[in-house]
């Protein structure tokens, strides 16, 4: 079972996934680890520090957020457990809990926004268009080497 706090954890990833995934679909094939130049693997070390250290900081406020609600992080667990796997809130919610939980993921979207823009931003602060990024994430899953590059740089 996937707990509260495991759930908000996992949103947090997938929601700051969503700047890679959601603008991957427009990219071309990946480039080739040989054409990530060396200025580009610092740029994307740089970058992924960036978006690793944001992706913190909402995964803290999403824990205050469920934590600090009247649901909870397990009851919002388990609410949006069945919401994933059902499509709909469980039978036993009450009104009460459908309209906290409605009002948590409203607040949990509007985090999801800020954060792609913040993270497009850290990108392009790199000297990268998102694009490119998420172009060198496609190659990274690839290309064993080049992660190898990125982790290199970071370090």
């Amino acid at each position: 079972m996937v707990t509260g706090k495991n759930t908000v954890a996992l949103l947090a990833v997938l929601l700051a996934l969503a700047v890679v995934g959601g603008v991957s679909a427009q990219t071309e094939q990946p480039a080739p680890a040989s054409e990530v130049s060396g200025a580009e693997v610092e740029q994307f070390a740089q970058a992924l520090q960036g978006i690793q250290s944001a992706q913190e900081e909402v995964q803290q406020d999403m824990e205050r957020i469920v934590g600090g609600s009247s649901l909870g992080e397990e009851r919002f667990g388990e609410i949006h457990d069945a919401v994933n796997t059902t499509g709909d809130v469980p039978g036993d919610a009450s009104e009460g809990e459908v309209e906290s939980y409605s009002a948590i993921v409203q607040e949990l979207s509007a985090i999801q926004q800020d954060l792609q823009m913040q993270m497009a931003s850290i990108v392009e602060d790199q000297g990268l268009d998102v694009e490119r990024f998420n172009a060198i994430v496609m190659a990274i899953q690839q290309d064993e080497q080049l992660w190898e590059r990125v982790q290199a740089s970071m370090n």
